[in-house]
């Protein structure tokens, strides 16, 4: 009876260890091309902005290609409520790299930074941004 229950305990094991690759995820790119990112900043008794951002064309950047990221912003004033319209405008350049990050570079800073990084999130996990 007790090798009976070793060879269950070994197959079930070995289940287990065989589908644990299933229950990754594959790394998509992030998609640059197709999306739009809207933030809305809203400041109780003062005002709201709302801020949308888009990549458009690519660029060359030394050796690498990156993608040209544009904001567009529309802001309101208390007590009036006037709209403040800012056209769109280049804010700089995003990419992905092959060790699964985003990079931006602003419009007017020499070098790269890493704005997020893919390798070690969890499910679940939430993208934030940190305010002053």
């Amino acid at each position: 009876m007790k090798i009976i229950f070793n060879a269950i305990g070994i197959a079930v094991l070995l289940l287990i260890v065989s589908n644990l690759d299933t229950l990754s995820q594959d790394y998509t790119l992030f998609n640059f091309s197709d999306g739009v990112w809207i933030e809305v900043t809203d400041v109780k008794g003062s005002h709201t902005t709302i801020r949308q951002l888009y990549c458009q064309e690519d660029t060359l950047i030394g050796d690498k290609t990156f993608n040209k990221l544009y904001e567009f912003s529309i802001s309101s004033y208390a007590p009036a409520y006037y709209p403040d319209t800012v056209p769109a405008h280049y804010i700089g350049a995003i990419r992905n790299n092959e060790s699964k990050q985003v990079i931006f570079i602003g419009k007017d800073e020499p070098l790269e930074a890493v704005i997020y990084d893919f390798n070690n999130q969890q499910l679940g996990d939430t993208i934030s941004r940190a305010h002053d």
